[in-house]
């Protein structure tokens, strides 16, 4: 008996086939050359589509384990010889999405071919989240037996005839029988900014119209600085301005889709989605996502008393204006965060909202609830997630860290009736708990890929005052907040994401080695480092979400001392602790506590009993949405310990200012057009800031600070920044910056994801667990 033919495995994606027997990737026929580590990489991809593929992964196909290799070098040129191969980017992939830090994903269409002797057959057809739609068929060779010629001249003739109008019959019924609907097709695709801009999602800065058809996102550009909020057809490519926006943040759509929501300058407003001037509905204490019920109810969170034992309650206002009314009673303690993140559900009778928790950016112990706008019953849905939606298949859709998870969910009973199971990954967090991305009623869903909140590998670099870089002989890693030590010769910077997991470690520059100085448990965190004066000891936060200081001597030998924490005072604040600035003579220390919605200064003693005594209250330094982030007072003692330096928002913008110290009095403006983060030279003669990617210096000649002089551009340069520590350091000499530069593969540049028909994969996922 002959042997079946054996299938050969080929796939189609685009104009692409790659055959798996034989190693070739043809492109419309014609063979491409392809090398083959970035080979590996496209079958791997390949055999899972739509699915995470992570480094590690990879690692263990590209190099066995005993081979000694620069992982990440290799498997980055391996992806982009791929990339280059395909004519993919990373900035709007078609084939190989990343996965920032984690790995990559294929999110195109992919046909399997099984090939018998040059036959091809198709088996299945898979889209980007894997899953069958096609069927399987074997060649029409093999497809049905050879019926011998005498037996079916044995056949009676009436049976021909009957199958003869069998089939007329059939063909007529496939003809004229109404065909059910078409299944819709998953689309995938991204969405892009210009470079010099950036999208500002804190607060909020996504939402998706109802009917699909107009995305808003909140952006900076760069030039100007200001945060902005544009509407984009999803039927076009350019997006157009929304005027009367600056400063906007948390947007959100009218239930017919013809307004948009937002929070600018302390009031909530409305603007007509296709022009004209935003009218203001009240006055809103907190910027932050609202949400429009079906009866033209505006629900938003307020905030309270933020140094009492009040936090804030969830409110309602007539959409057409009016006076606001209570909907939830007050938090009753200061540890936990207000009401937020609300969503009516689509009868209007319930309200869907995140409560307690006590993480200012990721609030991984809060609670989603659902509260019944007629009886005020409230019920816990799920411990520890944030973000909900409710989609029209009858799930409810949270965020958990940066992973997207559908639960089924009965909006009648308020109640979860099922398991969750994840249904989107990399999705980007922000402060208390924001998570980007929105739902339509038509089932597209929109996202931003993650890694804003992150530490991507970054690398450590001398900048000279004319900009000129040089980078410092170290691997990249997860770098952040670096600190010279007073004699210049160490380095001491954070190494993890802060806001999860990181350790201290010391640099020496000169024998180029690094030690870890602390070993911090999983879920805590040991950040922000400080030099002593004397160069012996590092100041650091710890603990969890870093409410505590603690010190240790810099070569890392003894035990860990505590200096402060915040369960040491009567109200406690939430957020993390971080020590800025010491003395001169080393006497005392000055710290920042608080979190995204007040903040104090406070002064520590670094001998006896570390007694702490307030610097600058709450309503003195606030926050202020800029640039995707809140401004932070960055408080710095000058070399002679007479003057301090400090951000703060009083006048509408981040500003630098300078104050005596000790003793506080009269302040001086001294940055112009906006600025942050700033750092004394050694003798106290010049300071700088950050304004945006500019590095900016002011010549300070008088202690009366009357002569203080304009500030000037010293260079301009992409450098890592961030919205909660100084992300850079002053050589003494104050000639040369210790800068912090992100890779090039690790900064995937972020991208809105858009996924058309979304909810039938959800239908698809929840049928598939039920068979």
């Amino acid at each position: 008996m002959a042997q079946a033919p054996t299938p050969r495995r080929v796939v189609h994606f685009g104009v692409f086939e790659l055959d798996f027997g034989t190693g070739e990737l043809r492109k419309a026929g014609l063979k491409i050359k392809l090398q083959d580590q970035p080979f590996q990489v496209l079958a791997m991809l390949l055999e899972h589509p739509g699915e995470l593929v992570s480094r590690e992964q990879l690692h263990a196909r590209l190099w066995p384990s005993d081979t000694f290799v620069d992982f990440d070098h290799g498997l980055n040129v391996a992806v982009k010889k791929l990339r280059r191969a395909l004519s993919d980017s990373a900035e709007n992939p078609r084939f190989i999405e990343t996965l920032a830090r984690r790995g990559y994903r294929f999110v195109a269409q992919v046909e399997d071919v099984a090939t018998f002797d040059g036959r091809q057959s198709v088996t299945s057809s898979r889209n980007a989240a894997g899953e069958s739609a096609g069927h399987s068929e074997v060649p029409a060779s093999s497809a049905a037996a050879v019926v011998p010629a005498h037996a079916a001249r044995q056949r009676p003739l009436p049976w021909a005839v009957i199958a003869i109008f069998v089939g007329i019959a059939g063909f007529v019924l496939w003809r004229w029988w109404p065909a059910g609907p078409a299944p819709r097709v998953v689309t995938r695709f991204t969405i892009s900014l210009p470079p010099a801009d950036q999208f500002s999602m804190a607060r909020g800065g996504l939402a998706i119209s109802p009917d699909g058809r107009y995305l808003v996102y909140s952006a900076t550009a760069s030039k100007t600085g200001t945060r902005q909020l544009y509407l984009r057809p999803m039927d076009r490519n350019e997006p157009a301005l929304i005027p009367g926006t600056d400063g906007a943040v948390g947007p959100f759509f009218s239930p017919d889709g013809e307004w948009i929501a937002f929070t600018a300058g302390g009031q909530l407003k409305k603007a007509p989605l296709h022009g004209g001037t935003p009218i203001s509905v009240c006055a809103k204490i907190n910027p932050s996502i609202g949400s429009w019920g079906p009866d033209g109810t505006i629900f938003f969170t307020e905030t309270l008393n933020p140094t009492g034992n009040q936090n804030g309650r969830l409110m309602r206002v007539a959409a057409a204006g009016g006076k606001p009314q209570n909907v939830t009673p007050a938090e009753k303690t200061s540890t936990e965060f207000p009401p937020r993140w609300p969503q009516v559900l689509p009868a209007g009778d319930a309200i869907l909202y995140v409560t307690e928790g006590t993480s200012a950016s990721f609030s991984d112990d809060a609670l989603i609830v659902a509260q019944s706008l007629k009886t005020g019953e409230r019920k816990t849905l799920i411990h520890g997630g944030t973000s909900p939606r409710y989609v029209s298949t009858g799930h409810l859709v949270f965020a958990q860290g940066r992973r997207l998870l559908a639960v089924p969910f009965d909006a009648e009973r308020l109640e979860v009736t099922g398991a969750a199971f994840p249904v989107a990954e990399d999705v980007w967090q922000g402060p208390a708990g924001y998570v980007a991305y929105d739902i339509s009623r038509n089932g597209l869903l929109v996202s931003l890929s993650g890694g804003e909140m992150g530490v991507g590998n970054r690398t450590l670099n001398w900048v000279d005052r004319t900009g000129a870089p040089l980078p410092i002989n170290t691997t990249a890693h997860q770098y952040s907040q670096p600190s010279l030590s007073p004699d210049g010769k160490r380095i001491a910077v954070a190494i993890g994401d802060p806001l999860r997991q990181s350790d201290i470690w010391v640099l020496d520059l000169g024998q180029n080695t690094a030690k870890q100085v602390t070993f911090t448990k999983a879920g805590e965190t040991a950040a922000a480092p400080l030099w002593t004066p004397d160069g012996k000891r590092l100041i650091y936060a710890s603990g969890a979400h870093g409410r505590s200081l603690f010190w240790k001597a810099a070569d890392g030998s003894g035990p860990e001392e505590l200096l402060y924490s915040s369960d040491l005072i009567d109200h406690p604040a939430s957020g993390m602790i971080l020590a800025t600035s010491c003395s001169p003579d080393g006497r005392f220390l000055v710290f920042q506590q608080g979190d995204l919605r007040h903040f104090n200064l406070w002064l520590l003693s670094l001998s006896g009993e570390h007694k702490a005594s307030p610097l600058l209250e709450s309503g003195f330094t606030r926050t202020y949405p800029l640039e995707g982030g809140f401004t932070r007072a960055y408080p710095q003692i000058s070399p002679d310990g007479r003057r301090l330096a400090y951000t703060s928002d009083e006048s509408g913008r981040p500003e630098v200012y300078v104050q005596p110290f000790p003793e506080l009095g009269e302040k001086w403006l001294v940055s112009v057009g906006g600025g942050g983060e700033p750092r004394w030279s050694r003798d106290g003669r010049q300071l700088f800031y950050r304004q945006s990617d500019k590095m900016m210096a002011i010549d300070i000649q008088a202690e009366s600070m009357v002569k203080v002089r304009s500030p000037r551009l010293l260079f301009e340069g992409v450098y890592a920044r961030s919205n909660l520590w100084t992300n850079y350091d002053v050589a003494a000499d104050g000639q040369r910056f210790v800068m912090l530069k992100q890779e090039d593969e690790a900064q995937a540049k972020q991208v809105l994801r858009v996924v058309l028909n979304w909810t039938d994969e959800l239908k698809s996922h929840t049928q598939a667990g039920r068979n």
